[in-house]
């Protein structure tokens, strides 16, 4: 259905076979809405690609949806998103450039492992709570998010490691981070002009705080967990509320 620009209706039976929604499958449509039945594994990429007037997707409360693929939802009109269960995996930029997002949840029991690069750059989202199983934010998972506040993270959290550019000009007001994570990457939480309160769970393992992590944030204070060994250049600068 790529490019079918009269195209606004989609039905499938929630007793659908339907195992797979693979590249571009509904791209450039106008497609305002859509239910993904329970046997989908997959939304490949591209698959709603400059879905613009998409708003609404559906899923079954016993959905067996694995992964969201590269851009499968990058630049639509969605305003609410919630993950199913089952999804280990959001890649890059799914859900990049979605100005009318603001809400994202994750089923209690998620089994969400990794949110790529870029997954929800430049995304309205206000608050977010990470699952627990998650072991990597990629580079720019959350950057230019101009009204995100606060991040939250599930309980006994397993993320590891925070890359580069992570939170990059979000409005992120404060977060603490989980115990296990060994690795805060470049410029992670640069230009976070709005960051004020940030923590380090007990029993912190981090390792290692890269080049420009909180450079021009607004942190008044932070205490550096014992097991770090390595703080890169300008890690700190222009951070004119530190003290």
């Amino acid at each position: 259905f790529y490019e079918c620009r009269e195209l606004a209706n989609v039905e499938i039976s929630p007793y659908s076979k339907l195992r797979s929604i693979n590249t571009d499958s509904f791209s450039y449509s106008i497609i305002n809405s859509i239910f993904i039945p329970p046997e989908v594994t997959i939304i490949d990429d591209g698959a709603f690609y400059q879905c613009e007037n998409l708003k609404i997707v559906d899923f079954s409360s016993d959905s067996k949806l694995q992964i969201i693929g590269k851009d499968a939802f990058r630049s639509s009109g969605l305003k609410k998103i919630v993950i199913p269960r089952y999804v280990t995996e959001i890649r890059e930029s799914a859900f990049f450039t979605l100005p009318s997002l603001k809400e994202v949840i994750f089923h209690p029991e998620s089994n969400l492992k990794i949110i790529g690069e870029f997954a929800f750059c430049k995304c309205d989202i206000l608050n977010i709570s990470i699952p627990s199983h998650v072991a990597k934010i990629c580079d720019s998972a959350f950057c230019l998010c101009s009204n995100i506040k606060k991040v939250d993270f599930g309980p006994n959290s397993e993320l590891r490691i925070i890359e580069s550019n992570a939170f990059l000009s979000s409005s992120i007001n404060e977060i603490t981070i989980p115990s296990h994570v060994i690795e805060i990457g470049e410029n992670a939480f640069s230009e976070c002009y709005c960051l004020q309160h940030f923590n380090f769970q007990n029993n912190s393992e981090l390792k290692s705080i890269g080049k420009g992590a909180f450079s021009q944030s607004l942190i008044p204070n932070i205490i550096i967990p014992p097991h770090v060994s390595k703080i890169c250049e300008n890690t700190f600068s222009n951070c004119n509320r530190l003290k």
